[in-house]
């Protein structure tokens, strides 16, 4: 359905239908907020199920980097009698070792999902409760991307949108032959010098 430059697509409907299942599910856990879940079903859900999975997956494993990276960042401050100190010059560490093993591990579309976690870690959970908000917000992440997953599955959109796009190669040959095209034009259209 588009209103002027306003679209609502089936991409949109499944993004709602997602997070509003994450909503429910976790209406049945006390004081356990829906935020990562819904988050995770809104980056994971993609137009097609391999980019669902791989998005998906990288949310997952950018929140498991991070997470560790929070857990290493308590041992390393321990020693720090000034903890404004410690985390002057451990978050900024920690923040670029994150891109740099994110990149190496080629999870370069994690490297997002990395930093908010250590950042929402090291920042607003007390120390003694990082464990179990680190597992909470696994679990929560994986429980946003299966619905993602689940949802991506089961609703298809309607068959006059899965007609076959063309591949990078077949728009390559099209816009060479445009180019001919072009070049005969203008070489036709341009006066002949004597």
């Amino acid at each position: 359905m588009t209103v002027g430059q306003f679209r609502l697509g089936y991409r949109t409907m499944k993004t709602v239908l997602a997070v509003s299942i994450c909503i429910l599910v976790f209406s049945f856990f006390d004081n356990h907020t829906p935020v990562i879940a819904c988050l995770s079903a809104i980056v994971a859900l993609r137009e097609d199920m391999p980019k669902t999975y791989s998005f998906g997956g990288l949310r997952v494993l950018g929140t498991i980097v991070g997470s560790i990276a929070a857990v290493l960042y308590y041992f390393m401050q321990q020693p720090f009698e000034n903890k404004d100190l410690a985390t002057f010059l451990l978050i900024p560490f920690f923040v670029g070792l994150l891109i740099v093993v994110n990149d190496g591990l080629n999870l370069n579309k994690g490297i997002v999902a990395s930093e908010a976690t250590f950042l929402i870690i090291v920042f607003t959970i007390p120390q003694n409760q990082a464990l179990i908000y680190i597992f909470e917000r696994t679990f929560d992440s994986f429980v946003g991307v299966f619905i993602a997953l689940t949802i991506n599955r089961l609703i298809k959109p309607p068959a006059e949108s899965l007609e076959q796009q063309p591949t990078a190669k077949e728009k390559i040959v099209l816009l060479e032959q445009e180019l001919a095209e072009l070049k005969q034009e203008v070489n036709e259209n341009t006066p002949q010098k004597k």
